[in-house]
């Protein structure tokens, strides 16, 4: 703590997000800046502005000088020193974006209505705004991007625990990995009545639970490791079905398909399961690691190159009968209250 305030009295401590201190190190330290998707993450921006709240900073007790300059998302932030290995010296950094933010400008998503989901370890749902909107369904507000001072506002769903489900529980099965796990999940028709809610880290969004934990629950004397694994990826639909559903309340607009990016795209049962769940056809994106795509596409837009429009991948529709479908959301629906209404653990 003393070496932090000497370093403050000496004006050489710096703070800031990941991107600010990769900018950091790519420029030489000549630049300290981020973009207002990125500081939206610290809390302590403000989202009307897109610059430091000198408020939040205060009670936060941050000196506001040691922050990154925040930018608009397209700036040219600086150019590289060449001190990298493999990187020459004198490219422009002309894009920083969040990663969720950058999936969606790779999906080309700007106007609300269409909405992104990104499935990997954890999953975050977004959708752009007309102009800023408070959720009253449990969404988190946030700023998409800033091109050339223009913000574009959007409402957010992040699940602490989706894809990493399955990982969790491929290994309490005994199998090697995520892949075993779906194949296994593919030997059965349906679950047989298992649900599997992987609130393994508590419940985000819309539920927002800390308290919770995860629960299979509808076992018989029928079941077999191939229902819990086929209930896994169900309840991983359930999850993003759940923040669809709040967005959709939030906007007052119908989704019609779901742009889906990520590496659990390639997992087509996974992405059958989100389209019978959600009762909605699901767009893969050609390219699964759609951010780094998405932060490409906005710096060659800022430099005024041509940028085509991303290319898709697989889509899958729903295949479900819709009364099955309205009983695993019932079913589901108890779980998450059961889920959320467990007794507080003890300290024995």
């Amino acid at each position: 703590m003393c070496r932090k305030r000497a370093l403050h009295a000496q004006g050489r401590l710096r703070a800031g997000t990941v991107d600010s201190w990769l900018l950091w190190n790519l420029t030489g330290g000549t630049a300290h800046a981020t973009d207002s998707s990125n500081a939206a993450r610290t809390q302590l921006l403000n989202l009307d502005t897109g610059q430091w709240d000198t408020d939040l900073t205060d009670w936060f007790g941050v000196p506001l000088e040691i922050l990154p300059q925040v930018r608009a998302s397209d700036s040219l932030f600086g150019v590289t020193c060449g001190s990298i290995s493999g990187l020459p010296a004198g490219i422009p950094v002309h894009a920083i974006m969040g990663d969720s933010h950058a999936a969606l400008f790779g999906h080309d998503i700007d106007a609300p209505g269409r909405i992104k989901v990104t499935l990997g370890t954890g999953s975050s749902l977004m959708c752009p705004t007309e102009s800023r909107k408070s959720s009253a369904n449990g969404m988190s507000e946030t700023i998409a991007w800033n091109r050339g001072g223009a913000i574009t506002y959007a409402l957010e769903g992040n699940i602490a625990v989706s894809g990493h489900a399955a990982a969790f529980v491929s290994q309490m099965l005994g199998l090697p990995n995520t892949d075993t796990l779906t194949r296994l999940a593919e030997t059965v028709p349906d679950s047989d009545g298992v649900t599997v809610l992987p609130a393994l880290a508590g419940l985000g969004a819309p539920h927002w639970g800390a308290a919770a934990r995860g629960l299979i629950a509808g076992l018989s004397l029928a079941t077999r490791p191939a229902h819990i694994a086929r209930a896994t990826l169900e309840g991983i639909a359930h999850q993003i079905c759940d923040v669809l559903e709040a967005i959709e309340t939030d906007l007052g607009v119908p989704v019609d398909v779901i742009h889906a990016d990520g590496g659990a795209t390639r997992n087509a049962l996974l992405v059958q399961q989100i389209a019978d769940i959600c009762d909605r056809p699901v767009q893969c994106a050609a390219v699964a690691e759609l951010s780094a795509f998405g932060a490409a596409r906005l710096a060659a837009s800022s430099l005024g190159l041509s940028v085509p429009a991303p290319k898709t991948g697989l889509r899958v529709c729903p295949a479900m009968h819709p009364a099955r479908r309205t009983q695993l959301r019932s079913v589901w629906q108890l779980s998450i209250l059961q889920s959320l209404l467990r007794p507080a653990p003890t300290n024995a």
